[in-house]
């Protein structure tokens, strides 16, 4: 199940008797999305997404991605049978090695001495370029790091797990109380919103060791 959009936060609130208008509302939804993800000490949280690369393709648009990505940790190749972690290069190795071949271009037609079995990355321009060129279709992996930013836009998702969405709804709910000068129902939000950030730094479900060491070694 996807993270909730803003205007999915925003309808929640309308159902739950939060009559203000979108725009306070948006505020208000930022207001307890920051204090939330400040209380649990979440700034980033590790993410995944996959995409693919036809023949004479080599280049993928962060911001394309159905997951966009705003960071690259790692990338692999995961076609069937041809599963590997890939190496990044250096500027100087992109500029130096790969550049003359047209991977510094979009859409450029590679030259035959420039494709093969990709094995290797360069982040340029936003956008994620594989060398050299595969001359077949290539399914890849990233793994990367979402932030905590603003929600801009209604299509903007929060970053938090799914399961942590009530907590985020009583946080943002307090919010709009305290803006309503109700102090004591933005009081008692806020004491079911130290019951849940308690509960959930007791299971300290956020970036155990053990799930963590699992991830950073999925791949090596």
């Amino acid at each position: 199940m996807p993270q909730m959009t803003r205007v999915e936060i925003r309808t929640e609130l309308n159902n739950r008797g939060f009559e203000q208008d979108s725009a306070d509302l948006n505020r208000y939804i930022n207001w307890g999305y920051f204090d939330l993800a400040r209380r649990l000490r979440v700034s980033e949280i590790e993410s995944s997404v996959e995409f693919s690369l036809n023949a004479g393709e080599y280049r993928q648009s962060l911001a394309g991605l159905s997951n966009p990505q705003k960071s690259v940790r790692s990338l692999s190749v995961i076609t069937s049978g041809q599963r590997f972690k890939m190496d990044p290069i250096t500027e100087r190795e992109f500029w130096n090695d790969w550049v003359p071949g047209g991977f510094g271009q979009v859409g450029a037609t590679i030259p035959s001495e420039y494709t093969g079995e990709p094995d290797r990355y360069y982040i340029f321009e936003m956008a994620v370029i594989v060398m050299p060129c595969p001359t077949a279709l290539r399914n890849f992996l990233i793994m990367g790091w979402d932030r905590v930013a603003e929600l801009d836009n209604d299509n903007d998702s929060h970053i938090l797990p799914v399961e942590y969405e009530e907590g985020l709804i009583i946080a943002i709910t307090k919010q709009c109380h305290l803006r309503s000068n109700e102090q004591d129902r933005a009081d008692r939000a806020e004491q079911r919103l130290n019951d849940f950030i308690n509960h959930v730094l007791t299971e300290n479900v956020f970036r155990s060791p053990e799930l963590q060491e699992q991830t950073e070694t999925a791949w090596t």
